[in-house]
């Protein structure tokens, strides 16, 4: 029996550490490209939150004593201001004027489901609604101040906010 000599082939291991380095370099860059850009939206969307004052300004108005003023004749401001008030425009805001005095003001997600509700009766606030199919109702008297608190449910086609905006008209 004889035994035949092996032949060993060692790889030439200053290659093998070049494609390593090589895939370690673009994962770093990668990596800064992604943060980067992470940055550049985190930056993006903190700056598109718009102050109410910015919002009614580019309606053309402005607030004088809580009033709601067009600047350019004078008169009482009627319309809706729409604004970001979270980062990345993930909750954003309606606010509803008639002859200068808030009526109503909704929250909505990025994808304009109404989330929360605040209703108002001659600038005063008078009912608040929650979150969610099992939501709070707040009633607040003429003066604002909290008069009960209601947990309250969606069972059908209903929306909460028709029933409080139906509530503040009767």
């Amino acid at each position: 029996m004889s035994i035949k000599p092996m032949s060993i082939n060692f790889k030439n291991t200053e290659n093998i550490k070049t494609r390593t380095d090589n895939t370690q370099r673009t994962a770093e860059i990668g990596a800064a490209a992604v943060l980067a850009a992470g940055g550049a939206i985190i930056l993006r969307g903190t700056l598109s939150v718009k102050s109410l004052a910015t919002a009614l300004k580019k309606q053309g108005a402005e607030l004088k004593d809580g009033i709601a003023i067009i600047k350019a004749t004078g008169e009482k401001f009627t319309g809706t201001i729409k604004r970001n008030i979270g980062t990345f425009g993930y909750k954003r805001e309606t606010i509803k004027y008639e002859n200068g005095v808030m009526t109503e003001k909704i929250y909505h997600n990025i994808f304009g489901k109404e989330l929360e509700g605040e209703f108002y009766k001659s600038g005063i606030l008078r009912i608040k609604v929650g979150q969610g199919k099992n939501y709070s109702l707040t009633l607040y008297d003429s003066d604002g101040k909290c008069k009960s608190i209601a947990d309250c449910r969606l069972t059908g086609g209903e929306s909460k906010f028709e029933n409080a905006r139906n509530m503040i008209n009767d």
